[in-house]
C-alpha cells in the first residue's frame, strides 16, 4: 500500500481523533475506526515520524478507551500491537500497550457453568388428575392454579369469621335482653310489693279512723 499525501494523513487522523470523542460519549465501538488507524501504521514505505504520531496516540487513545472490554485483546492483537512494534522511535508506546494486553490476559476468565443446582429438563408429558371432573376448570398455570385455591381458602374462612360474629352479636344481644327483662320484672315486683304495703297502711289507718269515730260518737 503506497504511503498517502501527508495531509491525508492528518486529515484522517483527526477523523479518527473525532471518533474517539463520539465514542467516550456514546459509548459505542468503532471498529472502522482501529483497522483506519492500523493501515497508516502499516504503510510502506513509512511515512515521517512526524506524520505518524497522531495515528500512533489514536491507537493508545483507543486501547485507554476499551481496555476494559473481554474483546480488548482481539480488538489491539496481534496487527495493531505488530504495526506499532515495527515502527521507528515508538519502543515506548509499543512496551505500553504490550503491558495492557497483558494485563488483559490475566483479567480474562475462562467460560464455566452457573454456580447452582442441576435444573430438571422441562417434560412435555401430560399432567392427569386423578380424581378429573371435567366441569372444573384447571389451570395450567401452577403458580395462579395455587394462587386461586389460597383465594378461595381465604374468601371461605372470612365467611366462616363472620358467621361467626353475626352468631356471637345475636346470642349477646339474647343474653342483654334476658337481663333487661329480668331487671325490669324484679322492678316491677318490688313495685307492687311498695304499693301492696302502702295500700295495706292506708287501709289500716281507715279502720282506725272509723273506729275512734265511732267511739267518739257513742260516747256523745
Amino acid at each position: 500500500m503506497t504511503a498517502p499525501a501527508p495531509a491525508n494523513l492528518a486529515t484522517g487522523a483527526f477523523i479518527v481523533a473525532l471518533c474517539i470523542k463520539y465514542q467516550s460519549l456514546s459509548k459505542r465501538y468503532i471498529p472502522e475506526a482501529v483497522r483506519y488507524t492500523v493501515k497508516a501504521l502499516q504503510l510502506r514505505p513509512q511515512p515521517s515520524e512526524k506524520d505518524l504520531q497522531p495515528h500512533v496516540n489514536n491507537l493508545l487513545a483507543m486501547a485507554e478507551l476499551w481496555s476494559a472490554k473481554s474483546a480488548f485483546g482481539q480488538i489491539f492483537s496481534p496487527a495493531a500491537l505488530s504495526a506499532l512494534q515495527a515502527l521507528k522511535g515508538q519502543k515506548k508506546s509499543s512496551q505500553h500497550l504490550s503491558i495492557m494486553l497483558s494485563q488483559a490476559r490475566l483479567r480474562r476468565r475462562p467460560l464455566e457453568l452457573h454456580h447452582h443446582r442441576p435444573l430438571p429438563i422441562r417434560t412435555s408429558i401430560p399432567k392427569f388428575e386423578e380424581n378429573f371432573n371435567p366441569d372444573k376448570h384447571y389451570d395450567p398455570d401452577r403458580e395462579r392454579a395455587d394462587a386461586a385455591k389460597l383465594k378461595k381458602e381465604y374468601k371461605r374462612e372470612r365467611k366462616g369469621a363472620v358467621r361467626e360474629l353475626r352468631k356471637d352479636a345475636n346470642f349477646i344481644a339474647r343474653e342483654q335482653l334476658r337481663e333487661k327483662k329480668e331487671r325490669d320484672a324484679e322492678y316491677e315486683k318490688k313495685y307492687k310489693r311498695l304499693v301492696a304495703e302502702i295500700q295495706g297502711e292506708e287501709g289500716h289507718e281507715a279502720k282506725q279512723y272509723e273506729r275512734e269515730k265511732r267511739m267518739r260518737k257513742s260516747k256523745r
